[in-house]
């Protein structure tokens, strides 16, 4: 099972974490000095590229190029949408494009605000916050960048030439199967499919400096929030935390753990009037996500999306496809 992850060029396997398959993901993506990275502008990539069909906007962004629209959809790669073939994405799915500007990119929380200050032309009615723990790493990462005068691309060490992707493909490898080792990568059945699992995705543990950095990206999204007339945010579930618990091992379990604490960082810190939710993890099952990719698959896209539905409708929410 393990050597599936390992496949360098397989088009049908979805896995960025393969810096084969990684590369053609960062080749969509030029740095920005504002707004941390953007896509290259009207790219429309067939299946064969990504193991999905891709398309990018005027703007460097997914979804319909609409600027002035009345309301905001934010958040991370799964709220930008991901993995999936155009049109199967949750937010095409289940929004009226045409009434919303989607400025989800997979940055910080300082450089997705100012893709707003930036971007947007529209009357901030509804803002759609997709929450992920992956937010507090990235913005870590984006922040240090940004202090250090840095692309993130130069931050992180991200290459695209082949060269230097046959130099990082070994230690890669032997990253993987170290983290399998001591039990940080995970291999198993899910519900009679193969998967594998990180218990280390996006870890992020509140020690003091942590807490000092979460608290002041708090103070950032409390403004920036304060700008719309509505905001409603969702905890979106992921596969590692989405597993049940008779596959749960310690590492999961702790990751798990600290996804909640942080989720209940974010509560505890937010606006009073922002409407927070929380879909049930348990109910996302192995049919909706991909094997070798946190990301949903199709089922699962149009799985969230239905279940948003009812969230949107019960808040009244306008611009919902019928």
């Amino acid at each position: 099972m393990m050597i599936k992850l390992f496949l360098p060029s397989s088009k049908r396997l979805i896995n960025f974490s393969n810096p084969f398959r990684g590369r053609k993901w960062l080749e969509t993506l030029t740095p920005h000095q504002r707004h941390g990275i953007k896509f290259y502008p009207n790219l429309n990539y067939s299946k064969e590229t990504l193991g999905f069909t891709f398309r990018t906007n005027s703007l460097g962004l997914r979804g319909k190029c609409v600027p002035k629209a009345p309301n905001v959809l934010l958040g991370t790669s799964f709220a930008m949408g991901l993995s999936v073939d155009e049109g199967a994405n949750w937010y095409q799915l289940l929004l009226d494009e045409t009434s919303w500007f989607n400025a989800a990119m997979p940055v910080g929380i300082e450089n997705s605000i100012m893709v707003i200050d930036d971007l947007y032309e529209g009357e901030r009615n509804t803002l759609i916050y997709l929450y992920h723990p992956n937010v507090w790493r990235i913005s870590e990462s984006y922040n240090a960048a940004l202090r250090e005068g840095k692309t993130i691309f130069a931050k992180q060490g991200w290459k695209t030439d082949r060269i230097s992707v046959l130099k990082l493909y070994p230690k890669w490898v032997l990253k993987e199967i170290t983290k399998w080792v001591i039990g940080k990568s995970l291999y198993c059945q899910w519900n009679e499919k193969q998967f594998h699992f990180d218990a280390t995705y996006n870890a992020f543990d509140l020690d003091q400096k942590r807490t000092e950095f979460a608290l002041k990206q708090m103070d950032l999204l409390n403004g920036f929030f304060g700008t719309f007339n509505k905001v409603i945010v969702v905890r979106v579930p992921i596969k590692e935390d989405s597993v049940p618990l008779t596959k749960k091992t310690r590492a999961l379990g702790k990751l798990r753990a600290g996804y909640d604490e942080m989720w209940s960082f974010f509560k505890e810190n937010i606006n009073n009037d922002v409407v927070c939710h929380s879909l049930d993890h348990a109910k996302f099952l192995s049919d909706h996500f991909h094997p070798y990719d946190t990301h949903w698959n199709e089922f699962g896209n149009r799985v969230f999306a239905q279940r948003l539905k009812n969230i949107l409708v019960e808040e009244e929410i306008s611009g919902v496809a019928r």
